[in-house]
């Protein structure tokens, strides 16, 4: 699950304001965090006004935060690594 809470912590946001911001329930939210595809996580950032990198944590590792997307059989299939460091 995507962790955003320090973003909206620095913002003094819930959760709930969050999805209230995106237009969308909390619940909703909830779910995007859990599986959140490219577009979610453009929208999230947007909505925190962050680009999308500083939804994941800085300094994973040297490659940055492995990046995954479903086939069409559900199975998890890397695409890469996305560059947490700006």
């Amino acid at each position: 699950m995507l962790d955003i809470s320090p973003l909206l912590n620095q913002r003094g946001w819930t959760q709930a304001e969050l999805a209230k911001k995106m237009g969308i329930a909390k619940s909703t939210l909830t779910d995007n965090l859990k599986n959140p595809t490219l577009t979610k996580l453009n929208s999230i950032a947007d909505a925190l006004g962050v680009p999308v990198r500083d939804l994941f944590p800085a300094g994973v590792d040297e490659k940055g935060q492995e990046l995954f997307i479903k086939d069409d059989k559900g199975n998890f299939k890397s695409i890469g690594f996305l560059n947490t460091k700006p």
